[in-house]
């Protein structure tokens, strides 16, 4: 098995949420790591707010990405985004698990390798059992 190529890049993620007819933006810009696991890569860095968080986003094809979130010292949060078909998931939250539904509308992925930098687009809407919860589209560039 080959080691990981591992690398400290700088990150900046915006995040559009749209909910109940309201817009919510947030931003992060933090450093991390950018590691590569033959054709997977991992961004990983840590959130200060709301709460103290690691989270590690997993880009396995140009047409699936794992975002996993977890808050210090609570259960992590697991969203699965694949272009192809709508993707069923279990998400944890400190009171329980439901099931969330997210339907990918747009996903872009560009990799450069030197100097190392990327960009993740990623447009969808997620869905409980009954009903849609939000839209939203998020932005992480990443370089080193």
């Amino acid at each position: 098995m080959a080691k990981p190529e591992v690398q400290t890049v700088n990150i900046h993620l915006t995040n559009q949420i749209i909910q109940n007819g309201e817009m919510n933006q947030f931003q992060v810009k933090t450093q991390g790591q950018f590691v590569q696991l033959g054709p997977i890569i991992y961004l990983r860095y840590q959130e200060d707010a709301p709460a103290l968080a690691r989270v590690t986003i997993k880009l396995s094809s140009q047409q699936e990405v794992m975002i996993k979130r977890q808050p210090q010292g609570e259960a992590s949060t697991k969203l699965i985004f694949d272009q192809r078909q709508p993707r069923r998931f279990a998400y944890q939250t400190p009171y329980g698990s439901f099931w969330l539904r997210s339907q990918t509308q747009q996903m872009q992925l560009f990799l450069a390798q030197d100097p190392l930098n990327g960009q993740l687009k990623l447009q969808y809407q997620l869905f409980n059992e009954l009903k849609l919860i939000g839209s939203y589209k998020l932005r992480l560039l990443f370089e080193q």
